[in-house]
């Protein structure tokens, strides 16, 4: 794979990114997003980055675990080749348990930073060739009428894919998809997600009404440890049964599989510790006869454009939920992708292709990757 590649130094960064307006969910509302930033250093003078969104209520992270966590991973760092970054992912790994988002932020800049030296995009490296996806817009929790009208404005700014955040009461989220599907027509597909918001009776009579709005899926019903729940709405719902919270690994993933208790998966690199198990999960998903969906949590467009090099590497995920970055009024992320309607069309740059305003970032570390000093 040519010249080898080892990491120096470790520059770990905080931003602060306002929304247009508050995101709210079934179990929590998002008016600021605080992220961290992730820089390589190697000794090549190519540096790559990476991001990683501390979710407290799915991953556990906060922004001083995340640096916590880039701390006692770096001292696996000392002396690998990055270019032979599926070995290296490994000892990553088996560093640290759980702490995914961390993991994903380190992982991506050390893959941004390989194909950078090898000149080419991501997506290629990782075996991809088409450079197009087109992904859905999410409608965060409202009333109904406010719901049915941003529906409406993403319809006539090209979307075709509506995502609608649910989470009870049941009658006013019957009411919520009734007015979104009778603003937006027939032609536009309709995604839920009630973010483990039901019990599984519940979830079983959403389904039956959902069905009457051609309702395309419906995402994490229940509780994401109840998994004989989720098969009990998988087998009563006529309407596809998506897992998010509940896998975050590919081991996730094959448990729901084997139980026959899901339709299909939602990959989120933020949630599963970066695109490589991503692609695990996505493969092992594959094996089941599943459906792939990919999604994101609040992170920037430099998260955005990760998750899209891994959909474009792979070529087989159905339901594309990229779109955090829409919501945000300011961010420091330049030149990372260009959408066109509801495409995201990633260029021919090195990499991720993206580039970071420094200038907008806090530094909260500079971690030298150094020979790890023997116990005492």
């Amino acid at each position: 794979m040519g010249d080898k590649m080892r990491v120096e130094k470790i520059n770990v960064y905080q931003a602060v990114m306002t929304l247009h307006k508050p995101f709210r969910i079934a179990y929590g509302e998002t008016r600021e997003a605080k992220t961290v930033f992730i820089e390589v250093v190697t000794d090549t003078g190519v540096n790559g980055w990476g991001e990683a969104p501390p979710t407290s209520k799915i991953t556990g992270e906060t922004v001083d675990t995340v640096v916590g966590a880039i701390r006692l991973m770096a001292g696996s760092l000392y002396d690998l080749d990055i270019t032979g970054y599926m070995d290296v992912y490994r000892v990553i790994d088996a560093t640290l348990r759980s702490n995914q988002a961390a993991k994903d932020g380190l992982v991506t800049a050390i893959l941004d930073a390989v194909s950078k030296s090898l000149g080419t995009p991501l997506y290629k490296l990782l075996g991809g060739g088409g450079n197009i996806i087109r992904s859905d817009v999410t409608i965060g929790l409202d009333s109904p009428e406010a719901m049915a009208r941003d529906a409406v404005s993403w319809v006539e700014r090209g979307f075709r894919a509506i995502k609608v955040k649910l989470g009870g009461p049941l009658e006013i989220d019957f009411e919520r998809v009734r007015m979104i599907r009778d603003s937006i027509g027939a032609g536009v597909e309709i995604r839920v997600d009630a973010n483990q918001a039901w019990s599984p009776k519940e979830a079983l009579k959403a389904s039956r009404v959902l069905e009457r709005y051609d309702v395309a899926i419906i995402e994490q019903p229940v509780h994401y440890r109840d998994y004989e729940g989720l098969r009990t709405v998988k087998w009563g719902s006529s309407i596809p049964i998506i897992a998010d919270e509940s896998v975050h690994t590919s081991r996730d993933a094959a448990l729901l599989a084997s139980m026959e208790a899901v339709d299909g998966v939602n990959v989120k690199i933020a949630k599963s510790g970066g695109m490589l198990e991503g692609l695990r999960i996505a493969s092992v998903a594959e094996a089941f006869g599943l459906d792939l969906m990919v999604g994101c949590m609040v992170e920037s467009p430099l998260g955005i454009a990760a998750a899209a090099h891994m959909v474009a590497a792979h070529g087989g995920f159905k339901y594309i939920d990229l779109d955090s970055d829409l919501m945000l009024s300011d961010h420091p992320v330049r030149d990372s992708f260009r959408r066109e309607r509801d495409e995201i069309i990633l260029g021919e740059k090195p990499g991720l292709g993206v580039e970071v305003d420094v200038g907008k970032l806090v530094k909260l570390a500079e971690i030298r990757v150094s020979k790890p000093q023997p116990a005492i």
